[in-house]
């Protein structure tokens, strides 16, 4: 009777845990380049996301992360800050009966600015857009994001693919 009790109220102080939205987690994903900010190879992300009103499926984020080249490369770091927003949710996609997940088809947009670690200068502003993503639950992922970049310093328009990203949320 004691354990049963126990569990009761476990349960019950645990049930709005599992029926709260999802308010931040963390991103990683891999940027190519063409531009002068950035030198002619991949780049690699891992960034720190906030929804701002979490449970509605257009719920713009920002993000905070850190953009560094592969092992080998002595090229420069970034921090990087931005925001983005889901554009439309397409639950009835076409491609839902290939996945075992509830999922969902969800473009995003999105802005940054990255900031030499280096020198702690504004190198380049960025502006996203994601065609090609779905949502599953607490997690997302998007290949083949388009991006064009603008360097601050040198003045000049360059353009990137974000290859893929997966983020997920933790709480």
């Amino acid at each position: 009777m004691r354990k049963s009790l126990v569990t009761i109220m476990v349960l019950t102080l645990l049930s709005p845990l599992v029926a709260a939205p999802w308010v931040g987690g963390y991103a990683i994903s891999i940027d190519g380049y063409h531009g002068a900010t950035y030198e002619d190879h991949e780049y690699w992300n891992v960034d720190i996301i906030t929804n701002i009103v979490p449970g509605n499926g257009y719920t713009p984020a920002v993000r905070l992360g850190f953009r560094f080249p592969p092992l080998g490369y002595n090229s420069r770091s970034f921090l990087t800050l931005g925001a983005e927003t889901t554009v439309a949710v397409w639950r009835e996609h076409p491609l839902r009966d290939f996945f075992r997940r509830s999922s969902a088809y969800a473009p995003k947009v999105g802005a940054s600015i990255a900031f030499a670690l280096g020198e702690m200068s504004w190198a380049a502003t960025e502006i996203e857009i994601a065609p090609l993503r779905l949502q599953f639950g607490d997690k997302s992922v998007s290949v083949l994001a388009l991006r064009a970049l603008y360097d601050v310093l040198s003045e000049q328009w360059g353009w990137g693919v974000r290859i893929f990203e997966i983020q997920h949320f933790l709480w």
